[in-house]
C-alpha cells in the first residue's frame, strides 16, 4: 500500500530533475540508457534492495560512464539528487512518487514508449536487487507477482497510442498512475515492511 504520511515529510518534489536534459547528459555520458528507462532501474534496485542498492548501483553507472569531467559531475550530481528524491517519495519522506518520464505536452506515442521503457528498467532492476522474477513465484505476494505481469506486458506494449487520440491520453494516465501506485506497493512489500526506514539520502 502507499506509505501514509507522518510528521517526517520534506517538501521535496517529486522528479526535480528535467528529462531532457538528463536525456543530453546521458548522450554526453555515452549511456545507451534513455532517462526513463534508467530511473526505472534505479526504482527496481532501490524496492529490491533499499537505499545503499541504490547508491552502489549508481556508482557502478557512473563508472561506465565516458566523457569530460565537467558533464561526469553534472550526471552523477542529477543522479544522486534523483536518487534521494525518488527514495525520499517511495519510503514516505516525500509522498510524491512519479515515474521520470517525457512532459505532458510530449506526443502521447513517446510517453508511452518511455512508460514501456520505464517499466523494463524497473523489472531488471528488481532482479539486479535480487529479486527472483524467473524462479518460485510463492516468495512473492499474489499482489506483487500481478504487478509485476502487468508491469512486463506494459513493458512489451511499446508505443501504440495515436497522438491526436484524446482516449489514448486518457488510457496513458491510468497506465501511469497504475505504475506508479503499483511500484509503492512493491517498495512497501520487499523493503519498507521488512525492513523499515531508512536514511532519506543517496550519497
Amino acid at each position: 500500500m502507499a506509505p501514509q504520511k507522518d510528521s517526517r515529510a520534506v517538501a521535496v518534489t517529486a522528479n526535480p530533475i528535467d528529462y531532457s536534459h538528463l536525456a543530453a547528459l546521458l548522450t554526453r555520458s555515452g549511456s545507451p540508457l534513455p532517462p526513463a528507462e534508467l530511473h526505472g532501474g534505479l526504482c527496481g534496485v532501490i524496492c529490491a534492495s533499499g537505499r545503499k542498492a541504490a547508491s552502489g548501483w549508481l556508482d557502478e553507472f557512473m563508472d561506465d560512464c565516458t566523457g569530460d569531467a565537467a558533464t561526469l559531475a553534472e550526471l552523477d550530481n542529477q543522479l544522486r539528487t534523483l536518487g534521494t528524491v525518488t527514495f525520499n517519495a517511495l519510503s514516505g519522506w516525500t509522498f510524491e512518487f512519479n515515474p521520470l518520464l517525457p512532459d505532458d505536452e510530449s506526443a502521447i506515442a513517446l510517453r508511452a514508449e518511455a512508460l514501456a521503457l520505464w517499466c523494463h528498467g524497473f523489472l531488471a532492476g528488481l532482479v539486479v536487487g535480487g529479486v527472483d522474477l524467473a524462479g518460485d513465484p510463492s516468495g512473492l505476494s499474489a499482489e506483487i507477482n500481478e504487478l509485476v505481469r502487468d508491469f512486463a506486458e506494459i513493458s512489451r506494449a511499446g508505443a501504440e497510442a495515436e497522438e491526436s487520440d484524446d482516449a489514448g491520453d486518457s488510457s496513458l494516465t491510468e497506465l501511469i498512475e497504475y505504475v506508479r501506485v503499483g511500484a509503492q506497493c512493491i517498495f512497501e512489500e520487499l523493503v519498507a515492511g521488512s525492513a523499515g526506514r531508512e536514511s532519506p539520502t543517496i550519497h
